[in-house]
């Protein structure tokens, strides 16, 4: 993939991703979930995780992907 082209996601109705670029989100942000220096997985309270991993985890995504207006939820 060229560096200025991200791939483009786009949701349903209820804020799923849906067709191609959904299914690639999907398989990346599986790789994310299991990358430990992105997302620590000895934090015991998943809604205790700091800002910066988040944030970080975000600006990763969004560098790859288009995610449109759906924002982070």
């Amino acid at each position: 993939m060229e560096s200025d082209k991200k791939i483009c996601v786009e949701w349903n109705n209820v804020g799923q991703p849906v067709g191609l670029g959904g299914r690639s989100l999907s398989t990346f942000l599986g790789i994310v979930a299991r990358n430990a220096s992105k997302l620590p997985i000895d934090i015991p309270i998943w809604n205790k995780i700091s800002k910066t991993h988040i944030e970080d985890v975000w600006d990763f995504i969004k560098r790859m992907y288009d995610v449109g207006k759906s924002e982070k939820k």
